[in-house]
């Protein structure tokens, strides 16, 4: 007896069980392949907002970063830090040692951002998840961008309880359980196509962990009525993206695949 768990992911039949189409779970159960980067927007006005903050990547990346407005600006006033126009909402992960806004090379008051560990929404109903819809309705931003971080240490804490790690605190334990979903899914997609190396596979776990997280916490934000009439109506656009921590590129991904499928 070892006492491991090995775990079989859902009924592979249970369409035909429940005898109807489910193409959330479809997707869910099949593998994941990462869509081509650089997505094409719906929207000019989202098309516009995230070359916005690709240009602004790229100039932090290349040490280029513009000092008018920026936050290099030595010659901001006070009056700024309060003056907002945001035309992006940005939640990210709370491990990053460099600020946001600095990674997008943004002036001051453009950005909306919003950090937790892993960039988990929260709850429905809950603060963080609140302001995120309180934010959508007052400024009425052109994109949302949920950014996961490429090693986020909580990810590697999800593998670690999967492998039977010692049982997380309460406080651990109500982030990983939202993480556990991604990382569960990951471990089940490399472990059915075994190739390369250890350290091969295990890279590739974590880069489909961060990926898919980021795109299940856009999942628990189109639960939300007015985040979800936003997306419908147009005015709104929720993109995945990946920061590498080596690097600091941000990799769009785009909408949710099933994005469509979630909100019927």
């Amino acid at each position: 007896f070892t006492g491991k768990v090995e775990w079989l992911g859902q009924h592979p039949e249970l369409e035909a069980i429940v005898g109807q189409s489910l193409p959330v779970h479809s997707w869910k159960t099949s593998p994941y392949i990462s869509p081509a980067k650089s997505p094409t927007p719906r929207s000019a006005a989202a098309s516009e907002a995230l070359k916005k903050l690709s240009e602004g990547n790229t100039r932090f990346m290349t040490n280029t970063t513009s000092v008018s407005g920026g936050f290099e600006d030595n010659h901001a006033s006070a009056s700024d830090i309060c003056d907002q126009d945001p035309f992006a909402i940005v939640v990210g992960g709370s491990e990053a040692s460099v600020p946001l806004e600095k990674i997008f090379d943004a002036t001051p008051g453009s950005l909306v951002v919003q950090r937790s560990m892993c960039n988990i929404a929260g709850r429905a109903g809950g603060t963080l998840f609140a302001s995120l819809e309180y934010a959508v309705q007052k400024w009425n931003p052109k994109v949302l961008v949920v950014m996961g971080e490429s090693h986020s240490s909580v990810i590697q804490d999800a593998f670690k309880q999967i492998a039977g790690d010692k049982p997380p605190s309460t406080a651990q334990s109500s982030i990983l359980s939202r993480v556990m979903v991604s990382a569960l899914r990951a471990q089940q997609q490399v472990t059915d196509q075994p190739s390369g190396t250890s350290a091969g596979r295990d890279n590739m776990m974590r880069q489909l962990a961060v990926e898919l997280n980021a795109l299940y916490t856009i999942e628990q934000l189109l639960t939300s009525p007015i985040i979800s009439k936003a997306v419908q109506d147009g005015s709104l656009e929720i993109h995945a993206a990946v920061l590498d921590c080596t690097t600091g590129k941000v990799e769009f991904v785009g909408e949710h695949p099933m994005q469509t499928e979630l909100m019927a």
